[in-house]
């Protein structure tokens, strides 16, 4: 299985790069995970053309717990073919055109700093795996 996330902003300084590091080696014995960094909103937009079945984590989306995240995605991955694309919007937010042709999904209805919310969807991405393997680590 493939995630790929597309994060709007440049790449995190080196204590997030060493956590996303983490996450990623642990997810590797169950899903490739690729992180792809874009510099603004015209640039993950444009990316977004490409992948018109991705996800875009937006404050407005749908709010699950981390049981509900992991139902979905999994369903979403294995309904795609066994590969997801995951988008945490700009600091603006996404364009209307974005919002009405992708699905809508929120990890918080806080606001969030860019490189947080990468932080904390690569550990759900991970708890979500490990939530269907039926690991320990959710409890």
């Amino acid at each position: 299985m493939r995630v790929k996330i597309l994060a709007s902003g440049k790449k995190p300084d080196a204590c997030y790069q060493k956590l996303l590091a983490h996450y990623t080696k642990c997810l590797s014995s169950s899903a490739t995970l690729e992180i792809e960094y874009l510099k603004n909103k015209e640039a993950i937009e444009k990316a977004l053309k490409k992948e018109p079945k991705a996800i875009c984590l937006d404050a407005k989306g749908q709010v699950f717990d981390s049981k509900e995240f992991s139902e979905n995605l999994i369903r979403e991955i294995e309904s795609r073919g066994a590969h997801i694309t995951l988008a945490i919007g700009p600091a603006e937010g996404f364009g209307d055109e974005v919002k009405k042709s992708h699905t809508l999904w929120s990890l918080s209805t806080l606001t969030l700093p860019h490189h947080m919310a990468l932080l904390i969807l690569t550990e759900q991405v991970y708890r979500a795996f490990e939530i269907k393997k039926g690991s320990s680590y959710d409890k």
